[in-house]
């Protein structure tokens, strides 16, 4: 029982009313992006390859992912945590499954991996051999509702602190209505040093913005879209980055790649008020059609 040992929280106490301990629901307010994934889709729509590709091509620790890769072919969703490191997505990471059936001892049949007690009536986890490497998973749970959780050690006294004072009012919480939907909190001052450095057009339409809610619908014969929804603190930053945005859809119109001269030639942004919204269609994948 290292983590309750090392951990400085007092005894657990009645939990909130209304407040079951689900591990979705275990997702800090401090974190900078929350990304839904409805793998159950993805494999429905044809896109679960993508997918996969896409999370294992993200930047986010290779950790986490291989020790969650026992439960990713029939877990039915993925949330993923994730406050920004130097380079974006290399920071500390916290992410939960669901709907994965209980099948062996230790969850998605990770090596490395012991029984360390409960807590809340979750079953914990903790590595054989741990490690001090920011990246490494340092604790596993799973709950009797079919959920995992696992955790780098930078998010473990959050987690720890939600399981005792019970869920953060002001968390992110992606809507379940796309195959892949995005929430993030955005501090222009907090941007990844990597960004400013290669995204220059990115960090300037991030002047003045607030929030990012992205969803993306994929299939792999009719192809997808993706809706971004942008907050701003001032109709003159959304304004600005309206006119970006105009000359980045003009750029990728006349590119010679056919994906990116699709999202340019598809692209479309409306501006209401501090609301700036943007569209664009995604290729079908030419793979997964039929002969």
């Amino acid at each position: 029982m290292v983590f309750w040992g090392c951990a400085s929280t007092p005894p657990p106490k009645p939990l909130p009313a209304g407040w079951s301990p689900s591990l979705e629901q275990v997702v800090p307010g401090d974190v900078d992006l929350v990304a839904r994934i409805d793998l159950s889709r993805a494999r429905q729509d044809g896109v679960d390859g993508a997918v996969r590709k896409g999370l294992a091509d993200s930047g986010l620790s290779s950790a986490v992912l291989s020790t969650l890769s026992g439960c990713l072919d029939t877990a039915a969703r993925v949330r993923i945590a994730l406050r920004f490191g130097p380079n974006g997505t290399d920071g500390d990471v916290l992410a939960v499954v669901a709907g994965v059936p209980k099948r062996t001892d230790v969850p998605c049949n990770a090596s490395g991996w012991k029984y360390a007690g409960t807590r809340r009536d979750l079953e914990v986890f903790e590595p054989e051999v741990p490690s001090s490497d920011r990246s490494a998973v340092a604790l596993m749970m799973r709950s009797d509702r079919g959920e995992v959780l696992v955790a780098t050690p930078g998010q473990v006294d959050s987690v720890l602190r939600v399981l005792r004072d019970g869920p953060d009012a002001d968390r992110l919480d992606p809507k379940a209505d796309d195959v892949v939907v995005l929430a993030a909190n955005v501090h222009e001052e907090l941007l990844p040093e990597a960004w400013k450095q290669k995204a220059p057009t990115f960090v300037q339409m991030a002047r003045g913005l607030l929030r990012v809610e992205i969803r993306a619908g994929m299939h792999a014969e009719r192809g997808g879209s993706v809706r971004a929804e942008l907050v701003y603190g001032d109709a003159r930053d959304a304004g600005r980055a309206g006119e970006t945005l105009k000359r980045v859809r003009d750029a990728l119109a006349g590119s010679d790649g056919p994906v990116l001269r699709k999202i340019g030639e598809s692209s479309h942004a409306t501006l209401q008020g501090e609301v700036l919204r943007v569209e664009f269609a995604l290729e079908a994948d030419p793979v997964a059609q039929p002969p």
